[in-house]
């Protein structure tokens, strides 16, 4: 999957001035709450597709990091 981060966002700034922005996606494609999928691999299918159409790669794992000092048992 190509991830260049070329798609066009709409940006806005907070009253602090923190700026964000949000990628201009077709409605059909947006996630939503409380989506249902009829298996895992059409979840993970409609997000990457998401992410190539708003300019980001996604990402799949279940690991963590681990955090300087935690003991490993």
């Amino acid at each position: 999957m190509d991830c260049h981060g070329l798609a066009a966002s709409n940006v806005y700034e907070t009253l602090n001035g923190s700026r964000y922005w949000t990628p201009v996606v077709p409605p059909g494609f947006k996630p939503f709450v409380n989506a249902r999928f009829s298996s895992m691999e059409a979840a993970i299918a409609m997000y990457e597709e998401y992410a190539q159409l708003a300019g980001f790669c996604t990402g799949l794992g279940t690991s963590k990091k681990e955090k300087i000092g935690d003991k490993k048992n």
